[in-house]
């Protein structure tokens, strides 16, 4: 599996404006803000107990091979943008 992230979901939310700009569909403010947390959450506590390996990838300026592993096994790759990642989880 592999998961993308963002800093914030801000820059999600900056992105979706632009595709809208582009004809794409529009999604509201609040449910992208739901979505990003929910879906950290969720990949960290559930679905990477659920798959084989998974990998974890910032989706920022410049795509970062942030960690990897299976399930509760991991090596950490960019020890900053994971513990980033981590924080948001946990808040």
């Amino acid at each position: 599996m592999l998961y993308l992230f963002l800093d914030n979901w801000n820059i999600a939310n900056f992105r979706v404006q632009e595709r809208v700009k582009l004809g794409g569909h529009f999604i509201p403010e609040e449910d992208i803000k739901r979505r990003f947390f929910r879906s950290q959450k969720n990949f960290w506590n559930i679905y990477r107990f659920l798959v084989d390996e998974w990998k974890l990838i910032y989706n920022g300026i410049n795509f970062k091979d942030v960690a990897k592993g299976n399930q509760d096994d991991y090596i950490l790759l960019e020890e900053n943008k994971f513990n980033k990642f981590i924080e948001e989880v946990n808040k």
